[in-house]
C-alpha cells in the first residue's frame, strides 16, 4: 500500500502536526510506503528531521510564504511535485486537514483518480468557518470518507459541511505519556495551547486578574507559541499580571507534557471551539485535574465527575472554577484519578492506527471492484 499524507503545515507542535507525524511514523512501522507532502516550507525542522530519520520521504515548497493569503505557492508546489507523484502512484491520499494543499491538488486536475480520506481536526461550525478554504464545497465532493476524532466533529461534518458521504470516528493517535521528575510550583496553573484566538488565552488572562485577587501568590504558566503571542504578552502587562503570568514557551515535544505535568496543581483549557485537544488527552492519561470549556468534543472526554466543565468565553465562571479547585487539593486528586480511569482504554494507538489502515483497505478494495 502507498499512502500520501497531505498537510497544510508541519513546523509547529500542535495537535494536527502531532497527528500527521505520528500517522506517518506508524504507517512506516507497518511497512507501508508513506510520503508526506506539506504546502508550507517549515520554519522549524523538528518533524521533518524525525520523518527523514525514519526514511519517510517529505516534500515542501522551495520558498517561504510571505503573505498567508497568497496561495500561489500551493499551485507552484503541486506542479513541481506532480511528475514524481504520478510516477510513484499512491493508492490513497490522506488529507489532514482537507485544506489548502488538497484544494491546490484538485485544482491541478492532472493527477490520476486517487481515493481521498480527510481528517477533520476541529468541530465544523459557524465559529470555525473561517478555517476552511474558499470553494470548500468542491473539496467535499472529492472526499471518499471523512475521519472524525470525536462525535462532535462527526456531527459538524454532516450538519455544518452538509457532507453526505461516510464518516468514521477514529480517536487521536496518542502514545501513552510518561511522567518525569520535576520541581513542583505551589499554587500554579498551566495551559498548553497554540497562541491563537480560538484557544481562549485572552479569556484566561482576564480571568487570572480575578484569581490573583483571591490568591495573590498564584502563577499562571502558558505553554505554547504562535502569531498571537506578542498580543497576549502585551495584554498580560496591561492587566498588571507581569509577575503572575509566565510565558513558558514550548516544552520538548519528544518528551511530551509529562515533563511539566507534576510542576502544576491544575491545567486549564479555555478554548472557544475545539474537537478534543491532544494535550488534554495526554493530561487525562497522566491523571491531572483539568478545567475546560464545554465546546466540541471536550464534553466527550470530561464530565462533572472527572473534571470541571464551564461555559466558554466567561471570565467570571473561569476565574471562580480556578479559585475553587486551586483551594481544594483533595478534589484535585479525585478528579485526576477519575479522569485517568475513564480514558485509559479509549486511546489505544495500535487499535486506532489499525482502524485507519482498515479504512484505507476498504476504500481501495471498493475502487477496484
Amino acid at each position: 500500500m502507498k499512502v500520501a499524507i497531505f498537510c497544510d503545515y508541519l513546523h509547529s507542535f500542535g495537535g494536527t502536526e502531532h497527528y500527521n507525524a505520528t500517522l506517518a511514523l506508524e504507517l512506516k512501522e507497518r511497512d507501508i510506503d508513506v510520503r508526506v507532502f506539506v504546502c508550507e516550507k517549515p520554519t522549524n525542522l523538528y518533524w521533518f528531521e524525525i520523518l527523514q530519520k525514519h526514511n519517510i520521504k517529505t516534500y515542501a515548497p522551495k520558498h517561504f510564504r510571505k503573505n498567508r493569503e497568497d496561495r500561489s505557492i500551493d499551485d507552484e508546489f503541486i506542479k513541481d511535485i506532480m511528475a514524481d507523484f504520478i510516477a510513484w502512484s499512491p493508492d490513497i491520499i490522506h488529507a489532514s486537514p482537507a485544506g489548502n494543499l488538497l484544494a491546490a491538488y484538485l485544482k491541478y486536475k492532472k493527477a490520476p483518480n486517487i481515493p481521498i480520506v480527510a481528517t477533520e481536526h476541529t468541530t465544523p461550525c459557524t465559529d470555525s468557518a473561517f478555517w476552511y478554504p474558499k470553494h470548500f464545497g468542491r473539496i467535499l465532493n472529492c472526499i471518499n470518507t471523512f475521519v472524525a476524532t470525536c462525535t462532535a466533529s462527526a456531527k459538524g461534518i454532516k450538519n455544518f459541511h452538509k457532507f453526505d458521504g461516510p464518516i468514521q470516528i477514529i480517536p487521536h493517535f496518542i502514545r501513552k505519556p510518561r511522567l518525569h521528575k520535576t520541581k513542583y510550583i505551589p499554587n500554579s496553573v498551566a495551559c498548553i495551547a497554540r497562541m491563537s484566538p480560538e484557544k481562549g488565552i485572552g479569556v484566561l488572562l482576564f480571568a487570572w486578574k480575578e484569581v490573583i485577587r483571591h490568591i495573590p501568590g498564584a502563577k499562571l504558566f502558558l505553554y505554547g507559541d504562535g502569531r498571537a503571542k506578542p498580543h497576549y504578552e502585551r495584554l498580560a502587562m496591561s492587566l498588571g499580571l507581569g509577575n503572575n503570568v509566565v510565558f513558558a514557551g514550548v516544552f520538548d515535544p519528544s518528551l511530551g507534557p509529562g515533563t511539566i505535568a507534576n510542576k502544576h496543581d491544575i491545567f486549564v483549557q479555555p478554548s472557544l471551539f475545539e474537537s478534543i485537544p491532544t494535550s488534554l488527552i495526554e493530561l487525562a492519561l497522566l491523571g491531572k485535574p483539568v478545567i475546560a470549556t464545554k465546546v466540541g468534543g471536550i464534553k466527550e472526554l470530561i464530565n462533572n465527575k472527572t473534571g470541571v466543565l464551564i461555559k466558554s468565553c466567561s471570565t467570571d465562571l473561569l476565574a471562580r472554577a480556578i479559585i475553587k479547585l486551586l483551594q481544594d487539593e483533595e478534589r484535585q486528586k479525585i478528579l485526576g484519578q477519575q479522569l485517568k480511569k475513564s480514558v485509559c482504554n479509549k486511546y489505544d494507538i495500535q487499535h486506532n492506527i489499525d482502524s485507519v489502515i482498515k479504512l484505507y483497505q476498504n476504500i481501495i478494495k471498493t475502487k477496484h471492484e
